[in-house]
């Protein structure tokens, strides 16, 4: 789950953006091939540049989902990144909505007839979904990162109990995520008490639900 921390949406960034870009890098080398000429090799460098610290600012801002995508983070990443789960807070959710204009004007600089196919096949997915996210701007008071069945409530355990070892690396790692697992759910707290002063928390049943969920968890926990 990846650049600024984006909060809340970057959940969702996270998961788009990687596979975005993966697909690409897939498709540039299955599907096409392009003449290279000066101009247009340089033009494609920057654009591969641009690509590149867009999955790492996005992975390294969430290092649980940094590590779903690559065992070996070190053949890619010459630095070691704090182990975080992120935070949530609608403030910087409303405030990453300067970072999608920013990426907007970026994408707009290459010149998309030097691009190969690929990357023009990226670049077209990108201005997509960053206008997108844009346009849903307003939204962001409205969104549920809790739920009764896809909520972080839900995933987090899941995540957690598929999170494979390589190294000892990992398994330090792994206990550094989870001690980060108090002040992440702090954070989700914060937001919902922002969402019920703005007037739009989830309905009392969805509440109920989550409530029930996470009991019932403890109470599987206490049991073993």
């Amino acid at each position: 789950m990846f650049f600024k921390n984006f909060s809340g949406k970057k959940w969702l960034f996270i998961i788009a953006l990687p596979i975005i870009l993966f697909f690409a890098l897939f498709a540039k080398f299955r599907f096409f091939t392009s003449p290279q000429t000066p101009d247009n090799m340089s033009v494609q460098s920057e654009f591969d540049n641009y690509t590149t610290s867009l999955v790492t600012s996005s992975l390294s801002s969430d290092t649980l989902s940094m590590h779903f995508y690559i065992a070996n983070t070190n053949e890619f990443f010459q630095t070691d990144f704090p182990q975080s789960l992120g935070t949530f807070s609608l403030k910087d959710m409303k405030n990453s909505q300067s970072d999608y204009i920013e990426q907007i004007n970026t994408l707009q600089k290459f010149d998309y007839r030097l691009l190969s196919k690929s990357q023009q096949i990226t670049y077209d997915i990108l201005l997509s979904h960053f206008r997108t996210e844009l346009d849903f701007g307003d939204l962001c008071k409205y969104y549920d990162c809790l739920n009764p069945t896809t909520g972080i409530q839900a995933q987090l355990p899941i995540l957690l109990s598929e999170y494979e070892f390589y190294s000892e690396k990992d398994i330090k790692n792994y206990f550094l995520l989870l001690k980060s697992v108090p002040d992440f759910f702090d954070s989700i707290i914060n937001f919902e008490s922002e969402k019920i002063d703005n007037k739009t928390f989830m309905s009392k049943s969805n509440c109920e639900s989550i409530i029930a969920q996470c009991l019932s968890l403890i109470n599987d926990i206490s049991q073993k």
